[in-house]
């Protein structure tokens, strides 16, 4: 199930910013989505419309998916097989972190998503385009790019 390096995907744009000390031990993190239109004009779509904000199933990292990405992705964990121990793993990981995001809330992180990607000050933005980014910390990042 593991997929490519987030470094071999197609990379819109990566944006780089900061995590306070008071955010980072809030109970539960919110980021203004207008802060990552900067980043680029393709990912202002999956930034200003409802969204699922997941663990990675593959890395530390945090997926974020527009909901109609969201909407498609879901037949396809349906018809994973059940009996498959990998599969299973895959689905509990990714569907059990799950969270919905209205349009009008800011990105929030809960502490169990914010300790799986392990997030800390320093955390990069990987636009997909519109439909899709991952977040993660730079530590992670980095530890991922030196084991491909």
């Amino acid at each position: 199930m593991q997929h490519s390096s987030p470094l071999n995907q197609r990379l819109a744009c990566a944006h780089r910013f900061k995590l306070t000390d008071q955010q980072l031990h809030s109970h539960s993190l919110g980021i203004a989505r207008e802060e990552f239109n900067s980043c680029s004009s393709g990912i202002a779509p999956l930034m200003t419309g409802p969204m699922v904000l997941t663990a990675s199933p593959d890395w530390k990292a945090l997926s974020v998916y527009s909901l109609r990405r969201w909407q498609q992705i879901l037949p396809e964990l349906w018809r994973l097989p059940k009996d498959n121990q990998l599969a299973k793993q895959f689905m509990v990981r990714f569907l059990g972190f799950e969270k919905h995001i209205h349009a009008s809330e800011p990105l929030c992180f809960t502490t169990n998503l914010m300790n799986y990607a392990r997030l800390d000050h320093d955390v990069m933005l990987l636009d997909f385009g519109q439909h899709h980014a991952e977040i993660w910390s730079d530590t992670s990042l980095s530890n991922n790019h030196k084991q491909t």
